[in-house]
């Protein structure tokens, strides 16, 4: 599977219009979900029980977020421990659907299982083991990195992708 965007993290665009009603009239349900109840939604979401990668744009322009966005999310609130493969491409949100160089990096994700290559790979690991293990493992979930211990690189973004 591979997420283009997701508000994995929240959305700090949504939570500044949470209180508009043009907003919620607008994005429905699911956009006042994300932007009011972010709390209540992220604990029913579960990190996928296999492979997984990970889409962010950067083209946004969006004066209200500080950071690399997509208009309507930043990259950091994009990503999700346990990724096995993480990628920024030039683009809004509205666009990493229908782009091509990004239909192909998803596409090599499936077939392969990362955008580039492997040793381009930008796997999001979770938090360093402790010292001595716990005497339980813990069970899979969201936030949790089951065997990743590298620390990410920093994003990039690939050059044209070939077949």
């Amino acid at each position: 599977m591979v997420m283009l965007g997701p508000p994995n993290q929240g959305a700090a665009f949504a939570r500044a219009f949470r209180d508009n009603k043009l907003y919620g009239l607008l994005l429905g349900p699911s956009g006042k979900e994300l932007a009011g109840k972010w709390n209540e939604v992220e604990q029913r979401l579960a990190t996928p029980p296999f492979q997984f990668a990970i889409v962010a744009g950067t083209k946004g322009i969006n004066p209200l977020l500080k950071q690399d966005n997509d208009i309507f999310v930043t990259v950091d609130e994009t990503k999700l421990t346990g990724a096995r493969d993480f990628l920024t491409l030039p683009l809004m949100h509205g666009e990493l659907m229908d782009d091509p160089q990004c239909q192909e990096c998803v596409l090599k994700f499936l077939q392969e299982g990362y955008f580039v290559s492997e040793k381009a790979r930008q796997p999001i690991a979770g938090p360093s083991p402790p010292e001595k293990a716990p005497a339980e493992p813990s069970p899979p979930g969201r936030g949790q990195g089951e065997g990743l211990q590298a620390k990410p690189n920093p994003p990039t973004s690939p050059g044209p992708v070939s077949r």
